[in-house]
């Protein structure tokens, strides 16, 4: 099983897999390497995903700032054109 596990991560995450097989060489077996691997993969995927729903909160507040922003343009042009 940790062969499956080598192969199947070894490309995307070297770092994480040199890290998560160094406690394979220091005596733990292959199913609490395993266990390891995948809690500290689904905390990464939740962290990918807070950060991905910060992001798209900060892109609505930007967008509801410039389209603000375009409507006190226009409010004051159109308060110059009737002077």
């Amino acid at each position: 099983m940790c062969g499956i596990y080598r192969s199947t991560y070894a490309r995307e995450f070297p770092q994480l897999n040199n890290f998560i097989f160094s406690f394979k060489d220091e005596g733990c077996c292959c199913a609490d390497v395993l266990s390891m691997a995948v809690l500290i993969m689904l905390i990464f995927e939740d962290l990918i995903e807070r950060a991905k729903e910060k992001e798209e909160k900060e892109a609505k507040k930007r967008q509801r700032l410039a389209k603000d922003f375009t409507e006190k343009l226009s409010t004051i042009k159109e308060i110059t054109d009737s002077l």
